[in-house]
Formats: structure tokens, C-alpha cells, sequence
């Protein structure tokens, strides 16, 4: 089976923290979508950051909320 004919895998990735603002998370969501791998980090928002967008390959999906 070739890379071209498998089927697209998935994850989502869900943090209480700024979706693009924790480092871990980034780097294991950034490296799982190099790897092919359709890839969603849902977190909380950053003052003046849209509800939805794209970073590195990864769907950025952020909540209005305050973390505390």
C-alpha cells in the first residue's frame, strides 16, 4: 500500500490552554500533521485570536472562554 492510497488518519487534540499558545501540544500536533496525519487542536482563545484558523498544517478551533 502506498502512502498515496491509505486511508487519512485523524486526531484531535483537546487542551484547557491556548490552542496555539502550549508547546508540547504544538509540537506533537505539528509533527503528527508533517507525518499526513489531518490534525485538530481545540484550546481556548487568545485575546484577539480567530475561532477558527490554521497553523503548521494544524486546524486551530478556539473557544471564547477565559481559563479561569
Amino acid at each position: 500500500m502506498t502512502v498515496s492510497s491509505r486511508p487519512r488518519r485523524t486526531f484531535v487534540s483537546i487542551a484547557y490552554a491556548p490552542a496555539s499558545g502550549d508547546p508540547r501540544v504544538r509540537r506533537q500536533c505539528e509533527s503528527l500533521a508533517r507525518a499526513g496525519w489531518t490534525v485538530y487542536s481545540i484550546g481556548l482563545s487568545a485575546r484577539g485570536e480567530p475561532a477558527v484558523g490554521r497553523l503548521n498544517g494544524v486546524i486551530m478551533l478556539r473557544t471564547p472562554q477565559t481559563r479561569y
